[in-house]
């Protein structure tokens, strides 16, 4: 028997744990022998505080975007190449990490969040700690706060992601192209153009339905399009919706269930989303072209700049009329191919499924 702790941050229904989750799920049909548990280390240490920590975060991010990307980027990712300690973070977490691993004793730590890595590799850097860390990102980029020569493993998203790590000092054989780990219940598709009829959009906003999306469809005015859209946990936003009675929007509340899941993309000619690591690579692997409405400040924003690089979604941030220039990219021939091409190699260039590979990993420890 072998126990991994698995490490997101914060209780939000956020992409940390559903990677988390996804692993856990796949590992546990793979083999019985792994025992998964998942802690949120900020409940652990601070308990209840945690709701309202959280709660401001969004606020923050909500209501003074400019100020927390500033700070975002001065902090952990302006001047990438430096090895920064964060001494305050140290001050909170550290004893409560250790008296974490004591409790729990694992076999391995998987990280889907940087500051839970960043604390794991201050410890085997003093005090010796010999657990395997292993980094499951779930953005297109490392941040400065992320454990990187420390890791044992670390599981990327894209080839530009992995030759960043490899000029930040990290061995390349430590280094897993593996992409942001989806569902299984999110199967492959082939990439097709809508026919004759409206054609059907996911507007998606992220799970706590937060980025503009009230926005977003107050600017839709032609309808020449269904549009169904994912509120997330944003029950305002569901009932307001609901409530105009359109034929043309269809609101729908927050979907645990990646097989419902599954069925709305089935469903759908293409996806109107912020840049989130989760849903761009749920898209990828449905083969569905993303227009980018908005990016959150922070991580968003540069996962936006990555994802244009590898020309896998369609930067739509400050258009008026994103409707228009769906039902333009599907008529031209050579923007819809040149995608098509695009998600496809993106596709061949990830080298293993990530809960696979971890198993077999740890088995061989």
């Amino acid at each position: 028997m072998k126990k991994l702790l698995f490490l997101p941050f914060l209780q939000l229904p956020s992409g940390h744990h559903q990677v988390a989750d996804t692993i856990i799920d796949h590992i546990r049909e793979l083999d019985s022998r792994f025992i998964c548990k998942k802690v949120d280390p900020l409940a652990y240490t601070f308990g209840k505080l945690e709701s309202l920590i959280s709660g401001s975060y969004l606020k923050w991010i909500q209501y003074l975007p400019q100020t927390y990307n500033w700070l975002y980027r001065k902090s952990v990712y302006d001047d990438a190449s430096a090895q920064k300690n964060f001494r305050l973070y140290d001050l909170l977490f550290t004893n409560a990490f250790q008296a974490l691993l004591e409790e729990e004793r694992p076999d391995a730590v998987i990280c889907t969040h940087s500051l839970p890595s960043y604390i794991i590799g201050r410890l085997k850097q003093k005090e010796h700690l010999n657990v395997p860390l292993i980094n499951v990102y779930t953005d297109f980029f490392a941040h400065q706060m992320w454990a990187k020569k420390d890791a044992d493993m670390h599981f990327v998203s894209s080839r530009i992601f992995k030759d960043d790590l490899i000029e930040k000092g990290v061995h390349p054989d430590t280094i897993y192209l593996t992409g942001i780990p989806t569902h299984k219940a999110i199967k492959h598709s082939r990439f097709r153009i809508p026919g004759q009829g409206k054609p059907n959009l996911l507007i998606s906003g992220g799970s706590l339905g937060v980025g503009g999306l009230k926005q977003l469809i107050g600017n839709i005015s032609e309808k020449s399009c269904t549009y169904f859209v994912l509120c997330g946990k944003n029950e305002k936003l569901y009932t307001s919706l609901q409530k105009e009675h359109s034929r043309s929007i269809k609101p729908l509340r927050y979907v645990e269930s990646r097989e419902e899941m599954n069925e709305i993309y089935e469903q759908i000619d293409a996806v109107i989303s912020k840049p989130g690591g989760v849903t761009i690579s749920e898209c990828t692997k449905k083969r569905k072209p993303v227009f980018i409405y908005h990016a959150l400040p922070g991580q968003e924003e540069i996962n936006l700049e990555l994802i244009k690089q590898l020309g896998i979604a369609i930067d739509s941030v400050g258009r008026q009329n994103v409707e228009q220039q769906i039902l333009q990219f599907f008529s031209d021939d050579m923007l819809a191919p040149c995608l098509e091409a695009n998600l496809a190699a993106y596709q061949r260039d990830l080298s293993a499924d990530a809960s696979s590979l971890l198993a077999q990993k740890l088995n061989s420890l």
